[in-house]
């Protein structure tokens, strides 16, 4: 790939990315000219709650969840989406605070890997993959891809985002339109941008980040010293226990979450590109 972007770059007019930490890459690790290149997030639908049918029928099997604190999150089911973590994370919280569940959004081929580690954690799961599945009463819940996700959004109390990297994570936008407080990774790369715009997107937390529009966490790897995961999971369990016990925090960081998505919708994504200027013709 890296002999690609060399290649390609020489000759293109103009280079898009969407997010300001993938501009800083290329520039610091290609040579890229900065003129060339232009940061244009994604596009978000601010009827974004249409998307969907049928809640009425989610509601009517899956409607008991939502009895207790729910905590969300969305992504394949792959080692960069950070799963493992986040079932270790879980676990952790819920020695302290029992009254909650985790659902899952999500499918792929880590599956059984996850399954089994749910099983290690004396987690009650429920699988999507496995029809004979109890659905009342579990700790967590794989429920596979769901078109109608908004409905999980629209219930659910926290989303709590592990991935190790990403581009410019939609879904964590997508969770702040429902005014979910937001726990993220601060990974490379778009978290920061998103949850603390006044910052650097060079710079990456070790400790436990309370910014504008949500909390950032160091990010978890897939290789780790034990006394360091031990240490990095202490510290998002921690977190989660913040959101979990005082309903201050929670209201404080959904009143952000609204607040950011508003901001991000409104930048007009499609004059961006309709009046995008060519390098080219600036040079």
């Amino acid at each position: 790939y890296r002999k690609v972007i060399k290649s390609t770059s020489k000759i293109a007019n103009n280079i898009i990315v969407n997010s300001e930490s993938s501009k800083l890459d290329l520039i610091e690790n290609f040579n890229i000219p900065r003129g060339k290149i232009e940061c244009i997030y994604n596009p978000f639908d601010k009827s974004i709650s249409s998307i969907g049918e049928g809640h009425k029928k989610l509601k009517s099997k899956f409607g008991s969840i939502f009895d207790k604190k729910t905590i969300v999150t969305m992504g394949s089911l792959k080692n960069q989406k950070g799963h493992e973590h986040l079932l270790r994370v879980f676990s952790k919280s819920k020695e302290l605070y029992r009254n909650s569940r985790l659902l899952i959004l999500g499918e792929g081929s880590n599956i059984s890997r996850l399954l089994s580690l749910s099983k290690n954690l004396n987690l009650k799961t429920y699988s999507y993959d496995n029809p004979q599945s109890t659905i009342r009463g579990r700790d967590v819940y794989f429920l596979g891809f769901q078109k109608n996700f908004t409905y999980f959004l629209q219930n659910s109390d926290l989303y709590v985002f592990p991935s190790l990297w990403e581009g410019f994570p939609n879904a964590l936008v997508e969770a702040m339109y429902f005014s979910l407080p937001i726990i993220s990774s601060d990974c490379k790369s778009g978290p920061r941008e998103i949850l603390a715009p006044r910052t650097s997107v060079k710079y990456q937390t070790k400790f436990t980040e309370l910014s504008d529009f949500g909390i950032l966490l160091p990010p978890p790897k897939i290789k780790m010293l034990e006394h360091k995961r031990e240490y990095l999971e202490h510290l998002w369990s921690k977190s989660i226990l913040k959101f979990l016990f005082s309903s201050k925090v929670l209201e404080y960081y959904r009143t952000k979450s609204k607040q950011r998505y508003n901001q991000l919708s409104n930048m007009n994504t499609y004059n961006r590109w309709k009046d995008l200027t060519l390098y080219s013709d600036r040079a």
